[in-house]
């Protein structure tokens, strides 16, 4: 009876799994919208991550494995596969600025590692209640390696999270307890989609979980770690503006009518492009004018190209590519021009740049080139 329950509860948790995957990874979230969380939905991840802390080892790899789940020379199997995983240890976990507290902990925290653990098919997380036994058997004076030991981890983590605004950065620090001198250190960025209806608060356990992801394959070496989940380690870019520039003042192009509007609209077009590759992380307008801002940096208007202070700004948080476009009036029509730039070091270098003349004043047309064009930048 017991088999037949386990094998039910992980039925259960592989759906909650692959509907949190589903709804993170291929809904289109073309803006930051506030959203209602289905009870439903908010009732299975609570019994999953509360069954996950109960018998983690018992809800291993078996979640993507597409067998009989109530056979139990699979469930044996899976048990066996688990002893051959390498068992990871969060020694500290840090929640930096940004963070709404009120709202998040440090179990987010544990809890998401368990998940990333179990998708990686290579590691075991080691519970908390583990952890706390390990402490009361060692007693006193002992070390984090000393715990390490006692629960047979083979690798030490260090754990520091960040928001700004609508962006979530975790980084993961990791020591090989077989070579403890040598530490390994990773980033890992992604959007928070999701909002509460009532009260705007951030929803954070699916990008908390994929910006782990990330941070954790890069510390491990690994970019494909998390294929199976649509999830790679990826550079940060930002858009930084649409220049317009009208050499023939007698031309009558309606995109060069309220420069200001046109260029926010041509620069949520851009992002709404970007935010569906996941090749890219892609700051969003809000959380790029929050990096300004802690710069005194007010006011920046998106039909001009950004001063030096905006990208060393950028560069400072972790940006290393950005997009420039600009509109330009020509003889034979209207030039629309996309670049895409890398910050290295002190210096900025035109990476890739596409561009395509439309001769028809149709203000549709115009975005719909600007959507081929951001397509055209983004392929290899």
């Amino acid at each position: 009876m017991h088999i037949y329950i386990l094998a039910l509860f992980r039925i259960f948790a592989k759906q909650v799994f692959f509907i949190t995957h589903y709804i993170t990874h291929n809904i289109n979230f073309t803006q930051m919208k506030k959203v209602s969380i289905p009870p439903i939905l908010l009732i299975s991840g609570i019994l999953a991550i509360v069954f996950f802390s109960y018998n983690n080892r018992a809800l291993s790899s078996d979640i993507f494995i597409s067998s009989n789940l109530l056979d139990s020379n699979n469930i044996s199997q899976t048990r066996a596969l688990d002893s051959s995983r390498t068992r990871i240890y969060l020694a500290k976990s840090i929640i930096s600025y940004g963070i709404d507290t009120s709202i998040f902990s440090s179990q987010k925290i544990e809890a998401a590692l368990n998940l990333l653990a179990l998708s990686s098919e290579k590691y075991e997380f080691v519970q908390p209640e583990e952890i706390h036994k390990a402490k009361e058997k060692l007693y006193k004076n002992f070390t984090t390696f000393d715990i390490a030991k006692e629960v047979n981890a083979k690798k030490i983590l260090f754990i520091k999270l960040e928001q700004l605004r609508n962006m979530l950065r975790s980084e993961i620090s990791v020591i090989n307890t077989e070579n403890p001198n040598t530490v390994s250190s990773g980033e890992g960025y992604s959007l928070i989609h999701y909002f509460t209806e009532e009260d705007n608060k951030p929803v954070y356990d699916p990008s908390l979980l994929a910006s782990m992801q990330r941070a954790f394959a890069v510390a491990e070496n690994d970019s494909l770690m998390f294929k199976k989940q649509n999830i790679f380690p990826a550079p940060l870019l930002a858009i930084c503006g649409v220049e317009f520039i009208n050499e023939n003042q007698n031309s009558d192009w309606d995109i060069f009518n309220n420069e200001l509007v046109r260029s926010y609209e041509i620069t949520e077009t851009i992002f709404e492009i970007l935010n569906k590759s996941n090749k890219w992380i892609t700051f969003d307008i809000d959380s790029r004018d929050y990096i300004y801002s802690m710069f005194n940096l007010y006011g920046v208007e998106n039909n001009i190209a950004p001063s030096i202070e905006e990208i060393a700004a950028l560069k400072r948080f972790g940006v290393t590519y950005y997009i420039l476009g600009r509109l330009r009036t020509t003889s034979l029509g209207l030039e629309v021009r996309l670049a895409l730039n890398e910050i290295k070091n002190n210096s900025v270098t035109e990476v890739k740049k596409v561009s395509n003349i439309i001769t028809i004043n149709d203000l549709k047309k115009t975005m719909e080139l600007i959507k081929e064009l951001t397509k055209k930048l983004l392929t290899p």
